[in-house]
């Protein structure tokens, strides 16, 4: 497994995880995890290394998470603007990206239990950020150009 760099999927949305698709999904999540820790991320989607569903990891509250079939339910008022990379596009340079400070979740873990929890700072963006790519959005869709 490995990450992809600039492939075509990475602008389509992603399909929803099934049940009889979950323990594939963690057992995928488990070496995306070690993935994004060896290329120095915080968060990995699958559709970064060529699967086209809709799970994630993610180091949210200071550890990684399995993210599956995520939704953002809630979005707070306040938004903040930060500097966002992209495994899928190494070398390119970061940009500035407006994202929501708080968010709520919900999604499924690695035992198949429904998660919320309420996202602030660092966290609602890596959540934001991998959210997008399950809906086929990468983060050069979303630099703000001239800054604001």
């Amino acid at each position: 497994m490995k990450v992809l760099l600039d492939n075509k999927l990475l602008w389509e949305p992603s399909r929803k995880v099934e049940e009889s698709e979950k323990f594939l999904a963690i057992t995928n999540c488990m070496k995306m995890i070690d993935l994004a820790e060896e290329n120095n991320g915080i968060g990995l989607t699958a559709v970064q290394v060529g699967i086209s569903k809709t799970y994630f990891v993610a180091e949210l509250k200071g550890s990684f998470h399995i993210v599956i079939n995520p939704k953002i339910v809630n979005y707070g008022k306040n938004k903040l603007i930060g500097k966002e990379g992209c495994l899928s596009f190494p070398g390119m340079p970061q940009g500035n990206i407006e994202r929501f400070r708080k968010i709520k979740v919900e999604f499924t873990n690695e035992r198949d239990e429904l998660v919320t929890m309420k996202l602030t700072k660092l966290d609602a963006i890596v959540f934001q950020h991998e959210y997008d790519h399950t809906c086929g959005v990468v983060c050069v869709d979303r630099y703000i150009v001239g800054g604001k």
